[in-house]
This record gives C-alpha cells, structure tokens and sequence, in this order.
C-alpha cells in the first residue's frame, strides 16, 4: 500500500510531531513535517494506528486539527476531510492522494542529498 511506505519512511527519520489529536472517529492523527522540506512542504497527516501517512496541501496546523471541516478522517483506505464526508454532493477525490507515493529510488536519493 502507498501510504504505508509513506508511513514507514516517516517513522525512519524521525519526523517532526507538529500536533497529535483524536478525530471525531475516535482515530488517533498526528500532524507531522516533512523531514527534508520542512515548512516548505504541506503538512503530513499520519494515522498510527493503520500505519498510513498522507500528504496535504495544508500548510496551517489549525486548519487540521481545529477546524471541523478539515478534520482529518481515514475512511476506505484514503485521507478525507469532514467536508467530503458530510457533503450532500459526491465525495470529492483529494489531490493529497496523488502524491501520497515514494518509490524506494526516491527515498534513497532523498537519503543520499541527505548525506
């Protein structure tokens, strides 16, 4: 799974814990930095407890772990947010999912500019 090996990666390097709160789905979330992009990268979402990471557009923490709109749910394997779940309208697909992937060649390269 994609998201998994996001996940996985993140706990190898140490990534910084920016918040950590429970959803209104009693999931554990835990908002983190990018460890090489910092601030300069959107926030990560990670559940702990299904071992997946997501990353987001979203670069103010509040508007994650404040804002019952944003609120960050694992539902079906993917990251959505409150307003997509509790839309009238279709379920709308996030972009954070696009780019939840790293291959292991990235990975690496991003170890090796690392040094």
């Amino acid at each position: 799974m994609k998201s998994s090996k996001l996940y996985s990666y993140l706990m190898s390097e140490g990534a910084l814990v920016l918040n950590r709160f429970t959803n209104d789905a009693a999931q554990e979330v835990v908002l983190v930095e990018h460890p090489i992009y910092g601030d300069d990268s959107g926030i990560i979402v990670m559940f702990p407890k299904y071992a997946v990471a997501f990353e987001t557009d979203f670069f103010d923490i509040g508007d994650l772990a404040e804002s019952k709109e944003y609120q960050p749910l694992y539902i079906d394997e993917d990251l959505k947010f409150a307003y997509e779940v509790n839309s009238n309208s279709d379920v709308y697909e996030s972009s954070a999912i696009d780019r939840m992937y790293m291959s292991d060649e990235w990975v690496q390269a991003q170890r090796d500019e690392r040094g």
